[in-house]
């Protein structure tokens, strides 16, 4: 059944910042039991004056009591002075059906 995921979290600590991010992710890729769910967003952070992208591609569902569940975790794209990527990563949440 089609549906998306919200997720939300911050990236790694890097030169004295973070950043923030929250989005929804995209349908599920594959109509089955193991799908999973791609997602991109930009984050930013006022005072570094600088953005990073996060484009990744979930891992298949984890079963919880509210449906189900995926992990995500990657780097972002390098930016910022000097350059520089974060590490992020989490757990979606419940499924929101469409």
């Amino acid at each position: 059944m089609p549906h998306v995921h919200y997720f939300a979290g911050k990236t790694s600590l890097y030169v004295g910042h973070e950043h923030q991010y929250a989005e929804v992710t995209g349908p599920e890729l594959q109509q089955s039991e193991s799908h999973t769910h791609r997602f991109r967003v930009a984050v930013t952070e006022e005072q570094t004056d600088h953005l990073h992208l996060i484009v990744i591609e979930t891992g298949t569902e984890v079963t919880t009591s509210l449906g189900h569940t995926h992990m995500f975790y990657g780097s972002t794209t390098v930016s910022g002075i000097p350059p520089h990527a974060h590490y992020f990563g989490g757990f979606t949440g419940p499924p929101k059906f469409l």
